[in-house]
């Protein structure tokens, strides 16, 4: 049996949730996830959209992504992209062999689509990305996307959808979805009844993580604080067509660093951006650098 055969034959499994066997299986490859942040998106309606749409975001704003989505609609390699493209066939293959050799060290085999995850945590490594966009399977509390310590989620609009794994009424089906919060995170809410931003906003508090709920305030957020709302930047950038260059004040990404004019300002930077010698513009990218942290680096500032 080739090796892409095995993957496919992990189908038989059928729906698996928890994630210990996720967890299991990660462990044994080294830990990939924690080589690059990555964002979780979640949620019934809309959640392929803004996946799509937050890595296209940050993509335009300079970083190397990587997106992760299912279900494919032809082809598996659709499911893997790095910077907008698609998997090559050898290449999907090749992480199918590392992934099988991985999952004969577990007492049990995974599901398919733990070992679909972890194929793509671990091309993601391979590819030295900045920055994943996760797709959740189904639910998300459970869920094998959720094995990874994000650094911010966001949940679409969520409906009755798999009650039998998630329950059989909204607050149930909200509290698996508000699971993929993670400790003094960040999560950004799209619109709902209240009785989902309720469950969703008890479960932030919990875990004692920033809630955003308002695209107004996502907005706002964003263009108050660049130095370390490039997270916020690039969702926000869903609630305009997708396009980066719309948010964060209107103003357009500039010069070497691809500086917003209201981060060059902060920073001490006068005039446009891109018409400043390129040793200013060095010296005002390490300032913002330092000022945002190396896990904080900014979508306006990369």
């Amino acid at each position: 049996m080739s090796d892409r055969d095995w993957l496919f034959s992990l189908e038989h499994i059928g729906i698996k949730l928890g994630l210990d066997q996720i967890r299991a299986l990660i462990a044994a490859l080294g830990h990939p996830d924690r080589a690059y942040p990555s964002l979780v998106i979640a949620g019934t309606n809309g959640k392929g959209s803004v996946t799509a749409m937050v890595e296209r975001g940050l993509r335009a704003a300079g970083y190397r992504t990587g997106r992760y989505t299912s279900p494919h609609l032809v082809a598996l390699e659709e499911r893997f992209a790095i910077d907008g493209q698609s998997i090559a066939s050898a290449e999907l293959d090749r992480l199918a062999t590392r992934i099988r050799l991985a999952s004969a060290q577990l007492e049990h085999l995974p599901s398919f689509f733990e070992a679909t995850t972890a194929i793509a945590l671990e091309y993601f490594r391979d590819a030295r990305i900045d920055v994943s966009v996760l797709e959740v399977g189904l639910g998300g509390r459970l869920d094998a996307t959720n094995a990874v310590a994000s650094i911010a989620v966001a949940i679409t609009a969520v409906d009755f959808d798999h009650e039998a794994y998630l329950g059989h009424t909204l607050p149930e089906i909200a509290g698996e979805k508000a699971g993929v919060i993670k400790p003094q995170g960040l999560v950004v809410l799209g619109e709902n009844p209240d009785i989902v931003c309720d469950v969703v906003a008890g479960t932030a508090t919990r875990q004692h993580a920033r809630l955003v709920r308002d695209k107004h305030q996502l907005k706002r957020e964003a263009a108050a604080a660049p130095a370390v709302s490039g997270t916020l930047q690039a969702i926000a950038s869903c609630e305009s067509g997708g396009d980066p260059h719309a948010i964060g004040g209107g103003g357009a990404f500039r010069g070497k660093y691809q500086f917003t004019y209201e981060t060059w300002a902060a920073m001490g930077g006068s005039g446009d951006p891109a018409a400043a010698p390129e040793a200013e513009q060095d010296r005002l990218a390490a300032k913002l650098y330092a000022t945002a942290g190396a896990g904080q680096w900014p979508v306006c500032g990369r």
